[in-house]
């Protein structure tokens, strides 16, 4: 509610009228977060690193119609020592793999013929499957997500096997959850500027997906019954 109210001044006795008025909360839609690339690709890999043997990074890029690709990669980093948590990600198609399942010895063995040297195992892709940017009904066609990548080193060269088709905004759900107050959220991001080799500024938005439903209940179009375009309520 607002009132008028007046005042007055001592030299002048002039009135001024002023309206006062209780503000209300500001109930936005989103909440955001700026942030780089490089810093949320750190986020991702704090999500799979300690679960994932051989996990070694990922790169976030921008993509066309205003996307993002997030693409990982594993290193064969051996066998698991110790009895922790971590799972092997990485299946030798030619070397030996002691203490892998049944189904990753077949996979392997199916694929010698395919000139690679390594493929996922079956525990790394139901892991992924959650992250990947295909709906949930459908079935996920791994050979057209996951390649073989060579690094040149000063000693020998280095093969790299990365997943590509990650949804990162499924993994943002991972990361900052998928509900406010028990009801849905969603993610979106948004491209500011470049900041230097592979880095962008980035505006990451948490949208209340109740109050985004309630606005589309209440967009629609002026009704004029005279010329002036006026909401009267």
């Amino acid at each position: 509610m607002s009132t008028v109210t007046n005042s007055s001044t001592n030299e002048e006795q002039k009135v001024m009228a002023r309206i006062e008025i209780e503000p209300i909360p500001f109930d936005g839609l989103l909440k955001s977060k700026i942030i780089s690339t490089i810093e949320l690709s750190k986020l991702v890999n704090s999500v799979f690193k300690n679960a994932m043997a051989d996990y070694e990074g990922c790169i976030i890029l921008p993509a066309q119609n205003g996307q993002f690709d997030c693409t990982l990669y594993f290193k064969d980093h051996g066998p698991i020592r110790g009895q922790g948590d971590q799972i092997k990600n990485l299946i030798s198609i030619t070397g030996p793999n002691r203490g892998v399942s049944a189904v990753d010895r077949i996979t392997a063995f199916n694929n010698r013929t395919s000139n690679k040297l390594y493929s996922l195992s079956e525990e790394t892709k139901q892991i992924l499957s959650e992250f990947m940017a295909v709906r949930k009904d459908q079935k996920i066609n791994w050979n057209q997500h996951v390649f073989e990548q060579a690094e040149a080193t000063y000693n020998a060269n280095i093969v790299y096997l990365k997943v590509c088709g990650i949804d990162i905004v499924k993994i943002l759900k991972k990361i900052y959850g998928g509900k406010i107050d028990g009801d849905r959220c969603d993610y979106n991001i948004t491209l500011m500027r470049p900041t230097g080799m592979n880095n962008y500024l980035i505006s990451i938005q948490q949208l209340d997906t109740k109050e985004v439903e309630k606005l589309a209940l209440s967009v629609g179009i002026i009704q004029t019954g005279n010329s002036i375009a006026m909401i009267r309520d």
